[in-house]
């Protein structure tokens, strides 16, 4: 049956909107979801691109205002879609910032590599979650994110690309210096070395770890605070620290895009936001979105 078309499809010239979202929800029939997502895109006229698998979905998309908020709407309609955190920009240019549409099935919505049989054994769908499942870090807002990066109390891991750090970054943040999703995990074991021991004070100088018993003090562990685009890259990593029995890691909610629409100077990023479409990347003034690539 052919596809009819919406009359809130975008003009040239005109007001758009860029939609980008993921939710790890059980998806039971990847290939018939993706079917479904293209029938609504067409429909609304909307370009981009949309990651499913039987782990939930992953997309950013663009298309006119009116377009983009009824496919949001049509899809939040879907319980297993209820609950995503839906991220937007408004634009206007000449033509939109995708050339086309992709939307397919994949084995992950972000691919993990090596780390993602571990991961996936320590974490479970969960509804009521931020993100759809349980076993990550702990979710802060931007504002407390904010503030738990001015107390400089641990250390600030960027979960993104070399590239994308090259462009904009946290103030006092960590590049992992890693060129995919995949190699976030080897990346993150060479910066984080072992877990450490709650009670044991690691001496740099002698590669030594001295008790503190005998003083009465405690040493907590380390704060671990990381952040990436929109989230979706949190997720797993903060969830593979945890597996692994790493304590006190947190995770910047919404990522980037969320902080600055909290902080639209700035706040303590520095730089600009690299985003997968023909925009490259975005300054603070202006909210990022992007689809957090394999």
């Amino acid at each position: 049956m052919a596809c009819i078309l919406s009359s809130n499809v975008w003009v040239s010239g005109d007001d758009y909107t860029i939609a980008l979202f993921y939710r790890y929800v059980l998806i039971a029939e990847p290939a018939e979801l993706v079917e479904q997502l293209k029938e609504k895109c067409q429909r609304f006229g909307l370009l981009g691109r949309i990651l499913v698998s039987r782990e939930g979905v992953n997309g950013t998309l663009a298309g006119g205002v009116a377009a983009v908020n009824s496919f949001v709407a049509e899809l939040s309609a879907d319980p297993r879609f209820a609950n995503i955190d839906w991220k937007f920009t408004n634009d206007r240019g000449d033509s939109l910032p995708f050339l086309g549409l992709s939307i397919r099935v994949v084995d992950e919505i972000i691919a993990s590599g090596r780390a993602g049989s571990f991961i996936n054994s320590n974490i479970s769908f969960n509804d009521a979650t931020y993100g759809g499942i349980t076993g990550t870090g702990t979710h802060l807002t931007p504002t407390e994110f904010h503030n738990a990066l001015a107390r400089n109390d641990g250390i600030i891991l960027d979960i993104r690309n070399e590239f994308e750090f090259d462009i904009g970054h946290f103030k006092g943040s960590k590049n992992l210096k890693t060129f995919n999703y995949a190699e976030t995990f080897d990346a993150l074991d060479q910066v984080l070395g072992p877990v450490p021991q709650e009670g044991k004070l690691e001496d740099e100088s002698k590669g030594t770890t001295d008790s503190m018993e005998d003083s009465g003090e405690s040493v907590p562990p380390q704060n671990i605070y990381m952040y990436c685009t929109g989230g979706i890259r949190c997720e797993k990593a903060s969830a593979y620290l945890c597996a692994k029995g790493y304590s006190n890691v947190y995770q910047l909610e919404g990522g980037i895009h969320r902080y600055l629409e909290t902080f639209p100077d700035g706040g303590l990023f520095q730089g600009k936001n690299f985003v997968f479409d023909s925009r490259v990347s975005v300054g603070p003034t202006a909210a990022p979105v992007r689809a957090d690539g394999e």
